[in-house]
């Protein structure tokens, strides 16, 4: 049986980030070092480490990074998705990860939003995301390949967001 847990960055140990690296290292095979600088550089100690089991190994990963954007001018405060990465493809286990923390940014009432490439958008639309049309989306990005897509269905006309992508 498959199990998620949610950590808070704080509460990280040696053990824990060598688990976490290594899964992310599947997708980005950086260095051991560059890995842990990343993760120590870009995340705070409120943000929260997810990760799926099946009891005997670490199979998926990503983080919540919170955060805000402004919706018609109204900050909100909200959880940034990023690094969804499994040891391997192909399993499912992108989409039991992801309809974990679904179902958590339900039960805590929070939008997530993400930023992804139009080849995972297709994968996120079918796990529950929502595709914020580009005319509505103002991002301090000149990359327009990059999609934004948000978890639950609301009516805005613009989404802004002034920070790095997570």
């Amino acid at each position: 049986m498959k199990e998620v847990k949610f950590i808070y960055h704080r509460d990280i140990d040696y053990d824990l980030l060598n688990e976490i690296i290594k899964i992310k290292s599947v997708a980005w095979p950086y260095s051991y070092e560059n890995q842990k600088k990343w993760i120590n550089s870009n995340l705070n100690d409120e943000d929260i480490h997810v990760l799926l089991s099946d009891g005997k190994r670490y199979l998926a990963y990503m983080n919540l990074i919170k955060t805000a954007v402004v919706i018609d001018s109204e900050e909100l405060a909200i959880y940034g998705i990023g690094n969804v990465c499994a040891l391997e493809k192909g399993k499912g286990w992108g989409k039991d990860i992801i309809i974990a923390v679904n179902q958590y940014l339900n039960k805590i009432d929070s939008l997530g939003v993400l930023f992804c490439k139009k080849d995972l958008v297709k994968f996120y639309s079918e796990n529950g995301w929502n595709l914020v049309h580009q005319s509505q989306l103002k991002i301090d990005n000149e990359d327009k390949t990059i999609y934004c897509m948000i978890n639950k269905i609301i009516k805005f006309e613009t989404l802004q967001y002034n920070g790095k992508l997570f």
